[in-house]
């Protein structure tokens, strides 16, 4: 048990410590021909129509991400640019999204030990009934949780509870959605993503979503199964783990919203709706806040364990 714990201690370490452990690449350590990159890169981006204004630290995440191809970190910037003009996921109001928490789906909570905020979901309350709505919420959080980040940080953590998860869980168009927003429009953004107590059904999901997702990515991403309360302790205080993972934080997805934007409605219009007694319905009508977050064209591959899902459900049903 001992040479186990040592194991994960070691690995723990080395997951907190891989965002920004790249001999180059970052502000205070390019290589001339990065930093001749760079100052390319930003006189061209000052000429782009911009939804936001980056700044050095923003572009060399660009970079990054196509391995300092200008060409391709040119049009990655202007994607983006103008996904975030389309979506402004900063103006979304959590009132007409509060369905992915009064369900108990997701919620930001807490820091882990490198002092990086983190978003959690817990997969066994999500359905694909709400997916718009959960999509929009992702990158809600994504956005607020790059607030106020220590300093030298630059990247949120996301911890998925797959306890209890089954075939209605899984819904193919929210992950290709948000992976397809994540990497597209917050590169370089996510320093470590857990998936904690998987079972064996996720690995059809997983199967399919992986090929999605960049190397760079994939290496971020780490399974916790077995003792995964104590394995979670050496990524996090344990006051910043939600008391559903074992830890002595209180907060609840319910909680957070109420909190927020008040109590839910008494009752839910059965055929409108939930967002149907909301002010604006921004989240599901994509007025108001702009959001509109659509998935890039599933592969055949996806659509096939999407149709997959989807008829087990109904007999789960």
């Amino acid at each position: 048990f001992m040479a186990a714990d040592a194991a994960w201690e070691e690995k723990a370490t080395s997951l907190l410590n891989l965002a920004g452990s790249d001999p180059s690449g970052y502000l205070g350590r390019l290589t001339s021909e990065e930093q001749k990159t760079l100052d390319e890169f930003r006189a061209q981006v000052a000429s782009l129509e911009k939804s936001w204004t980056p700044d050095d630290a923003d572009l060399l995440r660009y970079l990054r991400a196509r391995q300092f191809d200008l060409a391709k970190a040119l049009k990655m910037i202007e994607h983006s640019f103008a996904w975030f003009k389309k979506t402004n996921p900063d103006a979304i109001n959590l009132e007409d999204i509060r369905q992915v928490y009064d369900s108990g789906n997701a919620m930001p909570f807490g820091v882990d030990k490198r002092g990086r905020k983190a978003m959690w979901f817990f997969t066994k309350f999500h359905t694909s009934t709400y997916s718009q709505q959960a999509i929009a919420n992702a990158f809600w959080m994504m956005s607020t949780q790059l607030q106020g980040l220590p300093a030298g940080e630059e990247c949120f953590t996301v911890v998925f509870d797959l306890t209890g998860y089954g075939m209605k869980n899984a819904d193919v168009k929210w992950c290709a959605a948000v992976i397809n927003g994540l990497q597209n429009n917050y590169p370089e953004r996510m320093g470590m993503c857990l998936l904690v107590n998987p079972p064996s059904v996720f690995q059809l999901l997983w199967k399919v979503v992986k090929g999605w997702l960049a190397p760079r990515t994939v290496a971020k991403i780490e399974f916790i199964d077995g003792d995964y309360q104590k394995k979670l302790l050496s990524l996090f205080d344990v006051d910043q783990i939600p008391s559903a993972l074992g830890g002595t934080g209180t907060l609840t997805p319910q909680q957070y919203v109420c909190e927020r934007a008040g109590p839910p409605p008494k009752e839910k219009p059965k055929k409108k709706g939930w967002f149907s007694w909301s002010r604006s319905g921004s989240a599901a009508t994509s007025e108001g806040s702009n959001a509109s977050f659509e998935a890039e064209p599933m592969d055949e591959e996806a659509r096939k364990l999407q149709e997959e899902f989807a008829k087990a459900n109904v007999s789960e049903d």
